[in-house]
């Protein structure tokens, strides 16, 4: 009989955990099946076109203005071709005060054409520096140096020449490329 009670005794343990496993085993399928599926949406989802975007405007190309065309307007105004610092000149006080100031064959050897400006209202104007740094202006046959006439030349402006006379002497003074003026 003692075996017998053994033997229940045995078989009750060996049913109680036959109960948990089953109970655990029942409870974990059921948690993993609601919990591990995840929630439902509540309303049914519709599928939603989608637009693409406007393109943006972009504005038509439009050209810059060419650039006005630049007119020298004045005599009254400095050499624009002068140093920044001012004209360099060696003139005695008692000429440059009156104004009348001769032009001689050999200082017409020495003249160089800086530029030749066009003018609508007085036509063309030659910018002309000598030697020692001293500019002149040729504008309607007269030559000028300081707003003053030089007496005893004339002069033509061409396209790209000057044709000064004094007396019995002709020089022709032509515009220098920019190479020339680099290679002296």
């Amino acid at each position: 009989m003692e075996t017998k009670l053994k033997n229940r005794k045995n078989n009750k343990k060996i049913l109680y955990v036959l109960l948990l496993f089953t109970i655990h085993y029942v409870t974990f399928t059921l948690f993993t099946a609601f919990i591990g599926c995840g929630k439902k949406p509540s309303q049914p989802q519709t599928a939603q076109k989608i637009m693409p975007k406007p393109k943006p405007n972009v504005p038509e190309y439009v050209p810059l203005p060419p650039p006005r065309k630049y007119t020298y307007n004045g005599t009254k105004y400095r050499d624009p071709l002068a140093p920044a610092g001012g004209e360099v000149s060696y003139i005695t006080p008692g000429i440059a005060g009156t104004g009348r100031e001769r032009m001689t064959g050999e200082k017409l050897a020495t003249l160089q054409l800086k530029g030749i400006f066009r003018d609508k209202k007085t036509g063309s104007i030659a910018i002309i520096d000598d030697t020692s740094g001293t500019s002149y202006m040729l504008k309607n046959r007269k030559l000028y140096k300081r707003h003053k006439i030089v007496q005893g030349v004339d002069g033509v402006v061409k396209e790209k020449s000057v044709l000064l006379f004094c007396k019995d002497t002709k020089v022709e003074l032509k515009l220098k490329k920019p190479r020339e003026e680099k290679k002296k």
